[in-house]
């Protein structure tokens, strides 16, 4: 049920897991059904109890006291302030994150708040201070691959790399994008949209 269709389900499922971690006294499978709740109303768009949610699990976090829960309230802060244009406590979230996550050896905490700030910069047009490099090593290395290519390609037809995004777009158009809209990356689809406007393919995009 990752589609974006499916997101009112994906919540009430996390809802669900909230509930039965209460009843059973589990405060770690709370966490984990507050981390899901988060991501699928900020999906859904309700901001304001994406950021109530935020803060139960943030209060859960410390009560827990195990480091592998903490750095995500920052990041998701950080997330939130991307969306309204705060750069600067965008930029101290991650920070905030990054500390954290490292501190609890998470390798994810790099990746995701490295994501955020690269996308922050997006947002922001400074794309000049993109480190294009590091997207790709992430199209070569992940398993979901296209899904940071069509990133790149929206970043390098952004900045007028348009051959490198042309090229991109064309690999991604053999097997008709299938490979952008899948399960949690369905997000790619939104990055490749864009890549297409700015190579000025309205039609497909």
């Amino acid at each position: 049920i990752w589609e974006a269709e499916h997101a009112r389900e994906r919540l009430a499922t996390a809802t669900a897991m909230v509930e039965a971690g209460e009843e059973a006294g589990d405060r770690a499978w709370v966490l984990q059904g507050r981390n899901w709740r988060v991501l699928d109303l900020m999906e859904l768009g309700r901001v304001r109890e994406a950021e109530a949610e935020i803060e139960a699990y943030e209060a859960g976090a410390e009560d827990l006291a195990l480091p592998h829960y903490r750095w995500y309230a920052p990041l998701w802060r950080g997330t939130l302030a991307q969306m309204a244009g705060r750069w600067d406590d965008a930029e101290r979230c991650c920070d905030e994150a990054l500390a954290l996550g490292r501190r609890a050896g998470d390798p994810n905490a790099d990746l995701f708040v490295t994501t955020l700030r690269v996308q922050v910069e997006v947002e922001r047009g400074r794309l000049e201070a993109i480190d294009a490099d590091w997207v790709r090593r992430g199209a070569a290395g992940s398993p979901a691959g296209s899904a940071w290519e069509a990133w790149l390609a929206a970043i390098e037809a952004a900045r007028g790399g348009t051959g490198e995004a042309r090229a991109i777009v064309a690999r991604l158009a053999e097997r008709d994008f299938a490979a952008v809209a899948l399960d949690a990356n369905w997000h790619a689809a939104m990055d490749l949209a864009e890549a297409l406007v700015a190579l000025g393919d309205r039609e497909r995009a």
